[in-house]
């Protein structure tokens, strides 16, 4: 019990001399204002690096979301040496792993083509595109791919001698619902020269992914019959109820089929689009890590010349019985409290900006424009015609996307955080750790 009294006289003086020093800056101007510019390089660096992965997490999650959901799978099972499944193996397939996994959602028998696509029109270019041939009746118990995969005109009708195009795509071939377009079965100069099998265009899709909407064409697994002469199908692509869930899955199927097939994850068919987002987020960690690092050696110049402005508050703290531990703990305060508050107003401001930053770029975009359509009124008297166009930082025609998609991880924002404490508590010990060796007789006498 005595030992745990100590010890919290001892916390208590530590924080007591550690905020009267912090106190007594403010009569030191240029200690006080150094000090200043260290919060606010924290703060500010904080929240920028926070609205910038704010930003890049939404974008992320919402491009790795799609590509999973609408042109990947959770898992997909192939035949090795690139075989292909028969029609009637693939139903048969589907039913033994519902049967054997209750895991699984929807099992998506699926083929992959390109094709050229023709219509009889003068003003219609031929078009290769991506077409993916699907079971039907699972593509519809996939609740994450209809999530993405919204039909804007016509209806989801994949019977056979139909096709889904991507809104896009109907823009640059000008069809509509029902109209009649010519699929060929590859894009070899023979398909170029025929005719090719009439579809109907049943309807068209958005995902808000232009690689989608505008490339990629979907037709019913048993129209690759007539259209290619046999149903051969791809792979089966498998998704989970519960994403968490997956390794479960993964592990069942190897014990059904052993090394029968080749069973692959969403991210490792995505390898190389993963690796680049991850090597994306980790460059720009990096370069905000220098400027916290260059933070932190203001952080060692301030805390330096503090300790030299009160060599001899050091050497009356010494005299009066402070070990060289408790000088170091008072004046690590200073840096704890500066390294601390600043992250949490960098974090505070940078959530603020990151989930408003909508509403900024339309401020901005206001107060701009309104400058420009008073230069243009001042401009329009000197010179005739002159004229200023409005601007826009986020242009939806340009980016495809009307919004931007944030997500705070709050796991990197606590690590980061703990970082720049460390870093800037480690830059403030060089000095203060030298001074906590400084002799009282030696300070008094100088």
């Amino acid at each position: 019990m005595n030992k745990l009294k100590k010890y919290f006289n001892a916390i208590k003086f530590h924080l007591f001399i550690g905020r009267r020093y912090i106190k007594s800056n403010k009569e030191h101007k240029k200690v006080n204002v150094i000090f200043l510019s260290i919060y606010l390089g924290i703060s500010l660096g904080l929240m920028v690096l926070v609205v910038v992965l704010g930003i890049m997490n939404g974008f992320q999650e919402n491009h790795i979301s799609r590509r999973i959901e609408i042109g990947s799978f959770h898992i997909t099972l192939e035949k090795k040496e690139f075989k292909t499944f028969t029609l009637t193996e693939a139903l048969e397939l589907k039913i033994k792993l519902y049967s054997e996994i209750k895991e699984l959602e929807s099992v998506v028998a699926f083929a992959d083509r390109e094709v050229i696509i023709k219509k009889k029109s003068e003003l219609f270019e031929e078009q290769i595109i991506k077409l993916r041939a699907v079971d039907p009746d699972e593509i519809k118990k996939d609740s994450r791919f209809l999530k993405y995969f919204k039909i804007t005109y016509g209806e989801f009708d994949l019977n056979e001698y139909s096709i889904l195009l991507g809104e896009a795509m109907g823009y640059k071939i000008l069809s509509r619902v029902g109209s009649e377009l010519f699929l060929t079965p590859d894009i070899s100069l023979t398909s170029l020269k025929s005719e090719g099998v009439p579809f109907n265009t049943s309807g068209f899709f958005y995902t808000g992914s232009y690689d989608y909407d505008r490339y990629w064409g979907f037709i019913s697994i048993y129209s690759l019959i007539p259209l290619a002469g046999r149903a051969n199908i791809d792979g089966i692509g498998l998704k989970v109820k519960d994403k968490n869930n997956e390794k479960i899955v993964i592990k069942k199927l190897k014990e059904m089929f052993g090394d029968q097939f080749e069973i692959q994850t969403a991210e490792e068919i995505n390898r190389g689009f993963f690796s680049a987002l991850k090597l994306e987020k980790v460059m720009i960690i990096f370069l905000f890590a220098m400027i916290f690092i260059m933070v932190s050696i203001n952080t060692f110049g301030a805390m330096k010349l503090t300790i030299t402005q009160k060599k001899v508050d050091v050497s009356i703290l010494k005299a009066l019985g402070a070990n060289p531990s408790d000088i170091q703990i008072i004046f690590l305060i200073e840096s704890l409290f500066i390294g601390f508050l600043g992250s949490l107003t960098g974090i505070f401001l940078g959530c603020f900006v990151v989930y408003n930053v909508l509403n900024i770029f339309v401020l901005v975009e206001f107060v701009i424009n309104k400058f420009i359509g008073f230069l243009s009124y001042l401009f329009e008297f000197a010179f005739k015609g002159f004229y200023f166009s409005p601007i826009r930082i986020y242009d939806t025609s340009v980016y495809y996307q009307t919004t931007f998609l944030v997500k705070i991880n709050l796991v990197e924002i606590i690590l980061i955080s703990l970082f720049i404490i460390t870093v800037t508590v480690f830059a403030a010990y060089i000095p203060v750790s030298k001074s906590s060796q400084l002799k009282p007789n030696d300070v008094l006498k100088s």
